[in-house]
């Protein structure tokens, strides 16, 4: 009997000695070493059974249990499977073979779904009903998808209010139902989107869209490279507009409505057209020497300079017989308006009209470029007044004969 209990003392001192236990083998290879009872043909009781539980304990293990491993039968809110205790992370990690699948993951007080096997230390804490499908290398307390019901995807994007949207590497998504797409983009104001390349909108329900581009008036739109809205309701498009600031929140009359930018860069910004709330158009930089185009819309200032007040009539110096015809009836003259020259009144011949007679000589500035064929007027039918490059006056025939006045009204020509 004493030999029998000594065997037994020696047998667990190596155990405890070498510290390795072995099941259904004398030659452990591990600390544990559990083996089939035929390998080939094993029976259902054949493994090993991890403790089962349908919810994670309520005060969370510590540093003493990291790498303790549950099972999780899926008859609570967790999803079934086997999970180990992550102590750096102070999370339940699912063990799963794909790491391209989402997992459901609880962080604070909050549960949402985030890529399978990504480092919590990376991330902000999960939000409820969040699904975070971005990638995130470097510690953060920010990235990822942190607020209820949003959405972030890309390399540390970031969406941190409700039902926020983000797509695209460091695009963030920080105003509630905010959306951000593309790389760098930035939608801060609630209901804005943002879309392209560094695109910003902060006004609420503003729009930006291309490259660099800004909106910060609520409901401001701005559309192309380096383009800005920075007032209530403004829409910018074009490149590089100038940047003047107006209310963000507010409808002020002289603040602009529409702006189409036509700078080259940062330091050379231009406006093409501008319209302000009021109605006011202006062409910034329209200059005069380019307007050339038959079709072309002009500016006050070429209109100031290019249609001048209609200058003074001039009366004509008649000759021959020709006389004006009085009784109240206006005067033969001339005048001209916009390089157009006009001719008006009513005259008439004391002796017989003779064909080819001159009536007067318009002087240097007021002569066609050519000779020109016009009607002059007679009771019943036109007269035909010729005026020749050399500034005569003549006329050429038609009249009934038994009428002497003619009528000037309505002749006009370009001049040189």
């Amino acid at each position: 009997m004493n030999i029998v209990i000594s065997l037994i003392v020696a047998f667990f001192c190596l155990q405890i000695t070498y510290a390795q236990v072995g099941i259904n083998t004398v030659s452990p290879k591990a600390l544990l070493e559990v083996q089939a009872s035929n390998p080939a043909t094993p029976s259902v009781t054949d493994g090993v059974l991890l403790p089962k539980i349908d919810a994670f304990p309520t005060i969370n293990p510590t540093a003493d249990q990291d790498g303790m491993m549950v099972y999780v039968t899926g008859n609570g809110v967790v999803e079934q499977g086997f999970y180990f205790w992550n102590d750096s992370g102070s999370s339940w990690q699912k063990i799963s073979g794909n790491k391209s699948e989402l997992e459901l993951i609880t962080e604070g007080f909050s549960s949402g779904w985030r890529l399978r096997g990504m480092n919590p230390a990376n991330y902000g804490n999960i939000g409820t009903n969040a699904i975070d499908l971005s990638i995130s290398n470097t510690a953060s307390t920010i990235h990822g998808a942190t607020s209820t019901n949003s959405i972030a995807v890309g390399l540390n994007a970031q969406s941190s209010e409700y039902g926020a949207m983000a797509f695209g590497i460091s695009s963030v998504s920080s105003g509630s139902h905010s959306i951000a797409v593309g790389p760098q983009s930035k939608a801060i104001g609630p209901y804005s989107t943002a879309i392209g390349f560094d695109s910003y909108a902060s006004g609420f329900c503003s729009l930006a869209a291309g490259a660099t581009a800004q909106s910060f008036g609520d409901y401001a739109m701005s559309y192309g490279r380096f383009t800005a809205s920075r007032s209530y309701l403004e829409t910018a498009m074009g490149s590089f507009n100038t940047n003047v600031l107006g209310n963000l929140s507010s409808f002020v009359p002289t603040d602009r409505h529409f702006v189409i930018g036509n700078g080259s860069n940062s330091s050379a910004r231009s406006d093409a057209l501008v319209v302000l709330k009021n109605g006011t158009i202006t062409a910034p930089s329209f200059d005069i020497a380019e307007i050339t185009d038959l079709k072309a819309l002009v500016t006050k200032e070429y209109a100031d300079a290019t249609y001048a007040t209609p200058e003074n009539p001039v009366a004509a110096s008649l000759v021959g017989n020709w006389a004006p015809y009085g009784n109240g009836y206006e005067t033969p003259h001339y005048y001209k308006h916009n390089k157009r020259v006009y001719l008006s009144g009513l005259l008439r011949n004391t002796s017989t009209m003779t064909s080819g007679e001159v009536i007067f000589t318009l002087p240097i500035g007021y002569r066609p470029t050519a000779r020109r064929l016009c009607a002059g007027g007679q009771t019943g039918m036109n007269i035909r007044i010729d005026i020749l490059a050399n500034g005569t006056v003549q006329y050429m025939g038609g009249t009934s004969g038994s009428l002497d006045f003619i009528s000037l009204d309505g002749i006009s020509f370009e001049t040189h």
